[in-house]
């Protein structure tokens, strides 16, 4: 599956947000009036901001990406760009090159993934209809890394071969180096245990949101600069 080539287009700004579908009741006598969420936990929404694109080739990158979405039809997985991970340390990891100092072929460094962790135990898709205010529990096992806190992003791929994004809400407990953790939005399907859990490059499997995809192809401004921005959806 094709990857939102982040690296081609830093962002200006970006944000990651859980939507949901929320109804809401009448005016009470008294009171603001009820509502409730039937989005079965919601889902991720990606709202990104391009760099401003100068050369022929950034121009040229980007309608070429915008192309491989197909108006919306076809999914990628879009990393979300984020400092707030379980580093070793608390220092977020540089790349870094050979021994001696120098790059591979193609200037790139050595990846490194220094966080590891798992699935301590199954972890179930939630049956609904379900409360939308009880968001689903995780055992987490962290053998390199910092302990969880919460807001931590994460993606784990199912047996589906789908990568799916959450995010730590609270940690309820921890024993050793395994946190039991509430998490948004629920699993899309059921996890077994020893499942990865990516909190390296946290990402998610989504489309460009066909409401506003049109926006994504940038007006040209004098000379030749364009601001384009997107907006992905999950894709389900």
């Amino acid at each position: 599956m094709d990857r939102f080539p982040i690296y081609l287009f830093p962002p200006s700004e970006h944000r990651w947000y859980v939507a949901g579908a929320p109804l809401i009741g009448g005016q009470p006598i008294a009171g603001p009036p009820q509502s409730a969420d039937v989005a079965a936990g919601g889902w991720w929404v990606c709202e990104w901001s391009a760099a401003i694109l100068r050369t022929r080739d950034q121009h040229a990158a980007w309608r070429a990406f915008l192309a491989t979405l197909n108006s919306g039809v076809n999914a990628i997985e879009v990393p979300a760009l984020d400092i707030l991970q379980p580093w070793p340390g608390g220092v977020v990891p540089l790349p870094e090159p050979h021994s001696d100092g120098a790059p591979f072929a193609d200037d790139s460094l050595y990846a490194t993934e220094p966080i590891v962790a798992s699935l301590a135990a199954a972890a179930y898709m939630p049956a609904w209809p379900a409360p939308a205010t009880a968001p689903t529990q995780a055992q987490i096992a962290i053998t390199s890394g910092n302990a969880l806190r919460g807001g931590e992003y994460f993606s784990v791929t199912g047996p589906s071969g789908m990568v799916r994004m959450h995010m730590v809400c609270r940690v309820l407990s921890t024993s050793g180096d395994v946190s039991t953790v509430s998490l948004i939005p629920p699993f899309r399907e059921d996890m077994t245990s020893g499942t990865a859990v990516d909190f390296n490059e946290p990402r998610c499997t989504m489309k460009g949101d066909v409401a506003s995809i049109a926006d994504a192809w940038p007006k040209i401004q004098p000379p030749f600069v364009g601001r384009p921005s997107i907006k992905f959806v999950e894709a389900f």
